[in-house]
Order: C-alpha cells, then structure tokens, then sequence
C-alpha cells in the first residue's frame, strides 16, 4: 500500500497540487535559484558591453600597428573585423536569456500545468545553451566568471525540477 504519511487527498491529482504546493513554500523560504540566475542578466549585460568597448580599442590599436607599411584595403578591414566582432558578440544570447527566463517565471507561477516538469526541463535545457554560447564567445574572466555561476545555478534548477517530474 501506499504511504499515505503526507496527509492530504487521497487521490493522485490531489496529491500532486499539495506537493507542488509545498514545494512553492519552500522555493520562497530558501530564496530559489531562478531569482538569483534572473539577477545575472544585468551583470552579464554589463560585461559584455565593458569588453565589447575594450575590444574596440584593443582593435584601433592593433589595426594601427598593422597598418604600419601595409596596404590593406578598407573592405579586408572591416570584413576581418565584423567576422571577429560576430565570434564574441552575445548580444543575442543575452536576449534569448532573457526571454527563457521571462518564460521560465511564467510556467513557474502558473501551478495548474499537467506537464510541468517536463516544460520545465525544456527551458532549462534552452538556458544552459545559451550561457554555453556565451562562454565559448566569452574571453575575459569577468565574464567567464559569471557564466559559470549561473551555470551553477542553472545545475540547481535542474535538480529542483527533477523533482516536479
């Protein structure tokens, strides 16, 4: 027989809403992880920019120097540049982010869906992508730093959904 220790409806459905009831109580006790990944995008929004202006004078410097004694024409400069400008560029990752977490809150207030879980599964595996886009694009620490810790997060999430499965 089942343990009914739980108290609570007897029926599945019934049972299913008192956990996930609980397990709301207990997310706002402990301050959930998806606030804290939601706090992130500012800071990530900022490194990127911070690096994308250091970029820009690291290039003028470096184009300079190259310039020195060298013929190269305005087209193979700025073809060379944009490709350089797309490979770090995570403009549209950060937005994407931004999305899937507005999506990630919605499906979190909305208690009554039958497939939770599994929804919730899908937008943290869509996050991951994007944070692991931004890593690979990212190449100072700053940024790299905060990549990692919301990965870290992100890995939380993942095993607090496991559990609405």
């Amino acid at each position: 027989p089942p343990d009914r220790s739980l108290g609570g409806p007897q029926d599945p459905r019934g049972r299913r809403q008192v956990a996930r009831q609980r397990c709301r109580d207990r997310r706002r006790h402990r301050g959930w992880p998806r606030r804290r990944l939601r706090r992130l995008l500012p800071a990530l929004r900022s490194a990127a920019d911070v690096r994308a202006a250091a970029y820009r004078t690291a290039v003028h410097a470096r184009v300079s120097e190259l310039l020195v004694g060298q013929q190269l024409t305005d087209e193979q400069l700025i073809r060379e540049v944009a490709l350089y400008s797309e490979r770090i560029d995570v403009t549209e990752e950060l937005v994407r982010l931004g999305a899937h977490i507005d999506a990630l809150d919605i499906l979190v207030a909305s208690s009554q869906d039958d497939q939770l879980g599994r929804k919730l599964e899908f937008l943290l595996q869509e996050i991951g992508r994007e944070m692991n886009t931004t890593g690979a694009k990212s190449n100072d620490t700053v940024l790299t730093n905060i990549v990692l810790e919301a990965k870290a997060l992100i890995d939380q999430l993942k095993e607090q959904s496991a559990n609405v499965i």
